[in-house]
């Protein structure tokens, strides 16, 4: 059936939040209704069809839906359990990451995924900020403590990503709707900071309420504790409290938002298993205080998979950077390139773990994929639906323009068009341009530009890029009869000065690094 409100009493009671600061800190308003309100008869029967259908075979439930696109990694719990609860209630579920940069990046979209999905379903969804936590830094899998950041920069990451979270909201509704779902039920969702109450918790409440539940021998026993101790460099009691603090939000939002599943990367299984144990422990007597349904004390959680290429690369990485979904760290362009990169053996399951596409659409995009490789059908799909998701419409469109037009077999594309479509890093606009003065090229060796340029990390790897014929330059011959510049292009030599190939009339060095990161370089005047 469906889920109602969960009531709070005695010792168990949340703290009164004004409805003021309830929208200043964008927490859930919790005030008195009428039951009505609460669990409309409406929405409970809807719900109750849905699950009808569903046990009866003739609709798929969420997590086979999950399955299907490859997102369940490991499960904390059973199958069974974890089926029964999502189909018989409309849970609150939550996906957590501390802002410890101030982008999301193409790694972290993997369980936010999962979440979308989840949302569309009609499940509550939670997207909560480690703004208190990224304070202690999560220890899992790690033989050394995080680097320590100082407030000022976390506080900028929050903001940062708190925007970035909702804007991603409102294209998940848009690519949603262009692709025909229909939302199930009352939506909710919203974006939390454990900052606003983990700033405030009393040091008392929390290690009677939550630390005199945590057990030493099992956080002693977990796999990150002990190589850290035996392996790393020791761990501080900070980070040793984590997964409790990560327990603490889920308790949290549990008495807030009925929130009974967590989605994790996966690194988190642990952190899920401490949290089941912990915030479950203290749902259960709360449930059993007031004598409450028992199936309403049930937290699960199941972690995605780690994503990696076929050639067992971690996926999200590019010339060792990560790839962000912030426009001014990622460009359009660059992101989309990224995506057209995708070898032929990782695009299906991308597609179907980074898009909202019906899985018959994939199947048949392959199939046409498969007919010809070299067209890229299944990329430049891949490339454009993840580029619309994370920039937007207008931005993605732009982007399979000049991909197209820059990768063409025969390329015509004007060379002052080239120039116009450039922006600086940081704008959403078109193919990224660096502008670098004319003594950084002219008489400088390519390993020297590409360096100057930000494409590779040091000189050293500059040298050996073009040494493997990992590097590329763009030359102009002869126009065409309707003054169109060819742009051929050719491995970097090694012993030739970048201004060689400098476009006299335009000032312009393009340059590629890879398949497809393209770099147009404007020489400007010396200051």
């Amino acid at each position: 059936m469906a889920s109602s409100p969960i009531l709070l009493r005695g010792r168990f009671a949340a703290r009164y939040v004004s409805r003021g600061c309830s929208v200043r800190y964008g927490l859930p308003i919790v005030q008195r209704r009428k039951a009505s309100q609460l669990s409309p008869s409406d929405v409970d029967e809807e719900w109750k069809a849905l699950a009808q259908e569903i046990k009866a075979g003739r609709r798929k439930s969420v997590l086979r839906v999950l399955e299907e696109r490859g997102y369940v990694n490991q499960i904390a719990g059973t199958r069974d359990d974890l089926e029964t609860l999502l189909t018989e209630k409309r849970v609150g579920v939550y996906v957590g990451i501390d802002p410890t940069a101030q982008s999301l990046h193409v790694g972290h979209m993997v369980p936010f995924m999962a979440l979308f999905w989840m949302y569309l379903h009609g499940y509550y969804a939670v997207s909560l900020m480690g703004g208190g936590t990224a304070a202690i830094g999560d220890p899992s899998h790690r033989l050394t403590a995080r680097n320590e950041m100082a407030r000022e920069t976390r506080e900028k990451n929050a903001i940062e990503m708190h925007q970035q979270l909702a804007d991603l909201w409102v294209k998940v509704e848009a690519l949603a709707a262009k692709h025909g779902f229909q939302q199930q039920g009352p939506i909710r969702r919203v974006v939390l900071n454990n900052r606003d109450w983990l700033g405030s918790v009393n040091i008392i409440d929390f290690l009677s309420e939550m630390g005199s539940r945590a057990r030493l021998g099992a956080m002693l026993s977990r796999d990150t504790v002990k190589n850290r101790i035996e392996k790393g460099d020791g761990m501080a009691f900070s980070e040793f409290t984590y997964p409790i603090l990560q327990a603490w939000d889920w308790w949290h939002l549990y008495q807030y938002g009925g929130v009974q599943l967590q989605i994790g990367g996966a690194d988190q299984y642990g952190n899920i298993v401490s949290g089941i144990d912990l915030a479950g422990y203290c749902a259960r007597e709360m449930i059993a205080e007031i004598g409450g349904d028992e199936a309403k004390a049930t937290l699960m959680g199941f972690t995605v998979p780690l994503l990696t290429t076929s050639s067992g690369e971690k996926f999200g990485k590019s010339a060792g950077n990560a790839v962000w979904l912030n426009p001014a760290l990622t460009s359009s362009f660059d992101l989309y390139g990224y995506f057209v990169s995708t070898p032929d053996a990782d695009v299906e399951r991308l597609l179907k773990l980074f898009t909202f596409l019906p899985l018959p659409t994939i199947q048949e995009t392959i199939k046409a994929h498969n007919v010809d490789p070299g067209k890229r059908i299944a990329q430049h799909l891949l490339a454009r639906q993840f580029v619309e998701l994370a920039h937007g419409a207008h931005a993605a469109e732009a982007a399979e323009a000049e991909h197209r037009a820059l990768f063409a077999k025969r390329h015509t594309l004007n060379v002052s068009d080239l120039i116009e479509n450039t922006a600086e890093p940081g704008s959403k606009r078109s193919t990224p341009a660096i502008f670098l003065p004319r003594s950084a090229v002219f008489g400088q060796s390519f390993a020297s530009v590409l360096h100057s340029a930000g494409a590779v990390k040091s000189l050293g790897a500059a040298k050996r890029l073009i040494k493997s014929g990992g590097a590329y330059v763009r030359s102009v011959p002869d126009d065409d009869t309707q003054g169109r510049a060819y742009l051929s292009i050719k491995k970097l030599p090694q012993d030739t000065v970048a201004d060689e190939y400098v476009m006299p009339e335009k000032n312009v060095l393009v340059l590629r690094v890879g398949k497809r990161r393209v770099r147009v370089i404007q020489v400007t005047k010396e200051e």
